[in-house]
């Protein structure tokens, strides 16, 4: 039995464009903003959602090695 992992794929481009657009708007700001607490806040969850990305990826690969085991 095959898994897919298309539905993983589509998430995982998902979260990386939600990153990258995060990371640009946090480059958009002004220093002050970055520094203060909200802009830190910012990058913790900016953070949380690269390691989801990170997770997403391993796991689509995990399937994909089992895949090809099975």
């Amino acid at each position: 039995m095959k898994i897919s992992t298309t539905k993983l794929n589509q998430e995982l481009e998902k979260v990386a464009n939600a990153v990258e657009k995060r990371e640009e708007q946090f480059e958009n700001r002004s220093e002050k903003w970055q520094e203060s607490e909200a802009g830190e806040e910012f990058q913790e969850r900016t953070a949380e959602l690269e390691e989801i990305e990170c997770d997403l990826q391993s796991a689509i690969e995990a399937l994909e090695a089992w895949n090809e085991e099975n």
